[in-house]
């Protein structure tokens, strides 16, 4: 299941990388983008995928094992042993905030493998030279909160209303209520929809985190270029375009910095 997951995310970043830097170069066009990005997958980056769900895997195995422990032996070691429910409650607890960490850093890379066609392990030093900045980390934890929060509202809200439609449907309808119960069939729909939700949720979180490292990549290395008036004004940058810049005396930038030392010599021109 890890495995699938990898592999669809990897496909779902490399479509959307793709689109954030291709989306206005008509000779790099691709109708079907995710279906490139899925055949890219398969030829270089199976070992990639497989290499971080392994990860991934091992820590839920540890996981499962601790709680197999805990099970057993919660009515008879640890009534008689405190010391042991608590290193045991303790490792539980460990691993839990272990799985979540190796999750949020392998998903971040598997985001950085589509986007730099890199191994697994240098997708994740990548990840960690990122989170290491602390602009960067400040503005990874607010991104990440309002994307939870939401994928929270998206999967609850969304089969609570089709489920409530469902019924009031349903029983509006005088010859299906007199010989049918329309909870039942409503708890079916509730049910397809919490998975349609979470599929969309999925989607929706990958789109995000995607975008959200090809703009830093793009503030980094080409100074907004490929980012909209909005988004730069967002990161600070300039939205100048080229030919404004030629009559400033200004050359094309490739990075923020080099955009301030070059302004600051425009100026000092125009002085």
């Amino acid at each position: 299941v890890e495995f699938i997951r990898a592999c669809t995310w990897i496909t779902m970043s490399g479509a959307v990388c793709w689109w954030y830097f291709f989306k206005e170069d008509a000779e790099k066009y691709e109708k079907f983008p995710l279906l490139s990005s899925c055949k890219r997958v398969l030829r270089y980056h199976l070992g990639s995928a497989a290499f971080g769900a392994l990860i991934i895997a091992i820590c839920q195995l540890i996981r499962y094992m601790l709680a197999t422990l805990d099970y057993y032996t919660k009515d008879v070691l640890q009534e008689n042993n405190r010391i042991f429910e608590l290193v045991l409650k303790c490792s539980q607890c460990a691993m839990w905030c272990l799985q979540k960490t190796i999750e949020f850093v392998s998903y971040f890379g598997f985001v950085y493998i589509a986007l730099n066609g890199t191994s697994f392990c240098a997708s994740c030093k990548e990840t960690f030279k990122f989170l290491l900045t602390p602009k960067n980390a400040m503005q990874t934890a607010v991104n990440k909160v309002v994307e939870k929060l939401i994928i929270l509202i998206i999967a609850w809200t969304t089969p609570t209303f089709t489920s409530l439609i469902c019924y009031a449907w349903l029983s509006g309808n005088d010859e299906y209520t007199a010989d049918n119960n329309p909870l039942y069939p409503c708890i079916i729909v509730w049910v397809g929809s919490f998975a349609l939700a979470g599929a969309i949720a999925t989607v929706f979180e990958c789109t995000i985190d995607t975008i959200f490292l090809c703009s830093f990549r793009d503030a980094a290395m080409f100074n907004g270029k490929y980012m909209s008036v909005e988004m730069k004004e967002g990161f600070g940058i300039s939205s100048i375009n080229e030919k404004e810049m030629e009559k400033m005396g200004l050359s094309a930038v490739q990075t923020s910095a080099d955009y301030k030392k070059h302004r600051e010599d425009a100026d000092k021109k125009q002085a």
